[in-house]
């Protein structure tokens, strides 16, 4: 079904919110539809600008947030003039996009779910504003499955190796269930080779520790730390390598009347994430910062591997979602009956580059 709306999509969250947790969508209750945003690349500032609300960012506390913590502690949004809140409980769940929808978070930064392609079009309208994480060249993830330290060592080392096995997802339906299944496929299997079971990040680790489950997926800095504790071994993948994994999702009705602190508030993210790509991982100052906010050690986050490549999207290309990921996602869900329409959604007509061109033309004062 062709949309008109440019950047923005119709996502209703009402009804997906209490089917699947793992989306991104929003809701509005005055089914309103506002005008177009005007054309602006966030570099001149109009007295309504001036009077923007304070700009709530939500991020899950893990290490692909990295960004926005350097960004609110370094000051780099108050370099750019916009206020920004920080709030780091917005784990991918039916609350963090309930806050979106509401406008209780102005941007939430999150992975795509099922959720997101059934959400209903007639409700409020939601932006998809950029990829900012993304998998390696050379097969370094910010997020993966692993296998149970005891099975690892008996010999399964290789997706193929995980039939018949159960898998702990934090829930069905969302990035993590489909990340698992890019891993099985490269040992030839499919979801149907194993049995997923639903759990908790924190319950994840004593699960592989005592057997009830034989993998699961994880994000850094959890997979790092399940290996250091003797948990799990890493499985390797080369399912996304180069591809943006993370989304950044904004509240439209604030990003139509404030789009130059929407573009600023992205501006801000990525000179933190071109920092940590260009060695800010190594950098102490940066590490304190990140470990108050994802509570492990400065000297763990050292060890996590991802953080030696090029995790962190800064350039148009990086920055610009993959359209034919997120088709496979869709199309993955449709065929697990996790999808309540029939039919595609073309979540290409949600988005529009000149937020990310905007960013980027900032950074270049």
């Amino acid at each position: 079904m062709k949309r008109t709306m440019g950047w923005r999509w119709r996502l209703a969250v009402l009804t997906a919110l209490a089917v699947l947790p793992l989306a991104a969508c929003g809701s509005d209750d005055s089914g309103s539809e506002p005008s177009e945003s005007p054309e602006t690349n966030g570099s001149e500032t109009t007295a309504a600008e001036e009077d923007a609300p304070t700009l709530v960012l939500g991020i899950p506390p893990t290490v692909d947030s990295a960004p926005a913590m350097l960004a609110i502690d370094k000051g780099y949004f108050t370099d750019l003039g916009i206020d920004v809140k920080l709030d780091t409980n917005a784990q991918p769940s039916s609350a963090a996009l309930a806050s979106l929808a509401t406008g209780d978070y102005t941007i939430v930064a999150m992975p795509i779910g099922a959720a997101t392609f059934n959400a209903d079009r007639s409700g409020s309208l939601v932006g998809l504003l950029s990829n900012y994480a993304q998998d390696s060249e050379d097969g370094k993830s910010l997020a993966g499955v692993v296998v149970s330290k005891k099975l690892w060592d008996s010999g399964v080392q290789t997706a193929e190796g995980l039939k018949g096995k159960r898998i702990g997802l934090v829930a069905p339906g969302g990035f993590a269930e489909f990340n698992t299944y890019q891993a099985l496929q490269e040992g030839g299997l499919t979801e149907k080779d194993v049995e997923f079971a639903t759990m908790s990040f924190a319950d994840l680790g004593p699960a592989l520790a005592n057997g009830s489950v034989d993998a699961g997926w994880c994000p850094e800095p959890l997979c790092t730390a399940m290996v250091a504790q003797g948990a799990a071994e890493r499985l390797p993948t080369t399912a996304n390598n180069g591809e943006g994994i993370y989304q950044l999702f904004v509240n439209a009705d604030y990003a139509e009347k404030y789009p130059q602190t929407v573009t600023k508030a992205l501006a801000g993210w990525v000179r933190a994430a071109e920092e940590l790509n260009e060695g800010g991982w190594a950098d102490e100052e940066n590490l304190k910062i990140i470990s108050k906010y994802t509570k492990l050690p400065p000297e763990a986050l050292k060890g996590v591997p991802a953080l030696q490549a090029r995790i962190l999207t800064t350039t148009k290309d990086e920055m610009t979602p993959s359209f034919t990921l997120i088709n496979a996602m869709q199309e993955y869900f449709a065929r697990t009956e996790k999808l309540t329409f029939d039919g595609e959604i073309d979540l290409s007509e949600g988005f529009d580059e000149k937020f990310i061109d905007g960013a980027l033309e900032l950074l270049k004062d």
